[in-house]
């Protein structure tokens, strides 16, 4: 029974060393997340909020298991804004948001054809100028800056040879956000600085992201 035990340790350690992201390896994959949410404030203002990502990543494997690379994001968003003051108005806004980063991912192998991995990232993105339209009719210009790092971790399986499929979730975030506004020949400015974590985001569907990766 204890050399039966030991012959099933060995070979775990040994499909699991097989398991690897080997050195120079290129990875080549896109993530894809959807989100939909309302909220309101204080002054009982609401919006409606729609955006998907899609992003496209491609790295290369600076040892085993661990990845450094590029990513390149394709944002539109969907918002409409119902001013408490103002029951009769809204102010609907669409736009696509695009951002180029960089990552350094961390595998560790679980079992056969099966990881954990932890990922870093830090992007920017620019959006606009925005479409709006309002009811009552006023024009909108606005222009949106963001930079962004976060810590994220999740779930990768090799579903078939080179290919993998991935489950990941967001953990923390932290981003930094300026945004110009022209309403009527006026012009606005606004900065904003925020801190989220898996817990204040409300809604764990909004942090989760699909998607598949290629090694080379």
């Amino acid at each position: 029974m204890t050399k039966f035990l030991l012959s099933c340790l060995i070979a775990c350690i040994v499909v699991s060393a097989d398991a690897q992201i080997k050195k120079n390896a290129i990875l080549l994959g896109a993530d894809f997340n959807f989100t939909g949410q309302k909220s309101s404030n204080n002054h009982d203002d609401k919006w409606k909020y729609l955006h998907s990502d899609i992003n496209i990543s491609i790295g290369k494997a600076v040892k085993q298991n661990a990845v450094i690379g590029l990513n390149l994001g394709f944002t539109p968003y969907w918002t409409k804004f119902f001013p408490a003051d103002f029951p009769d108005s809204s102010v609907k806004s669409t736009s696509t948001s695009y951002s180029v980063g960089t990552f350094y991912r961390q595998y560790k192998s679980l079992a056969k054809d099966l990881y954990f991995f932890t990922n870093v990232n830090a992007d920017y993105s620019h959006a606009g100028p925005f479409k709006t339209s309002s009811k009552p009719v006023n024009e909108f210009k606005t222009i949106n800056n963001t930079a962004h790092v976060a810590l994220a971790t999740g779930i990768s399986y090799r579903f078939y040879k080179k290919l993998y499929v991935e489950a990941t979730v967001n953990i923390v975030s932290v981003t930094y956000s300026d945004t110009r506004t022209s309403i009527n020949d006026q012009s606005l400015r606004n900065t904003s600085f925020n801190f989220a974590t898996l817990i204040t985001r409300g809604n764990t569907l909004n942090a989760l992201s699909l998607g598949f990766r290629f090694v080379i």
